[in-house]
């Protein structure tokens, strides 16, 4: 029996180097919120601004917003999805570049990414290496461990931005 774990044991070492690249690449980028911090976020209208607190609700596994709402923030290997209830649902590809697709949907394509490594300023912070896409009529941002941080429409006037992010207690 033990030479059975030992010859286990090699062939499962040998399995994980054997197939190991030479060339490094890059992960790629993970755009999920974190659960342990609390997200603000302002949606500016013509006139008035409407905030938006969302909590990670740990016993279902999603996130909910001060007035109800829900916040869709869900990554898989080979894609990121974030979207929230007011009908907006964006999905980029993790490994993303120049030129990559941004879907509605998951069917729909709707725009595309402009830029992968910008630092962009809201209320809450600078984020470095963010995701920029042109989406219709609306240049949308990606963070880092954030997901999406602004929606600025055609006259680049801020709609929806992160202005808060702190740590959840």
């Amino acid at each position: 029996m033990k030479i059975f774990g030992r010859i286990l044991l090699v062939l499962i070492f040998f399995s994980s180097t054997c197939f190991v690249s030479t060339s490094v690449q890059a992960a790629p980028k993970s755009f999920t919120l974190d659960s342990s911090k609390i997200y603000h976020y302002a949606t500016y209208g013509k006139k008035k601004t409407s905030k938006t607190t969302y909590r990670y609700h740990t016993l279902y596994r999603y996130w909910k917003g001060t007035k109800q709402q829900e916040l869709w923030d869900l990554q898989t290997t080979e894609k990121y999805y974030w979207g929230s209830d007011l009908g907006v649902l964006y999905v980029i590809q993790r490994d993303v570049k120049k030129g990559s697709p941004v879907s509605a949907y998951n069917t729909e394509v709707v725009g595309e990414v402009l830029q992968t490594s910008a630092t962009v300023k809201t209320p809450a912070g600078t984020f470095k290496n963010c995701t920029v896409a042109k989406v219709r009529s609306e240049t949308v941002t990606f963070a880092p461990h954030h997901g999406l941080i602004q929606i600025r429409n055609a006259q680049q006037r801020v709609t929806y931005a992160l202005i808060k992010v702190e740590k959840r207690k």
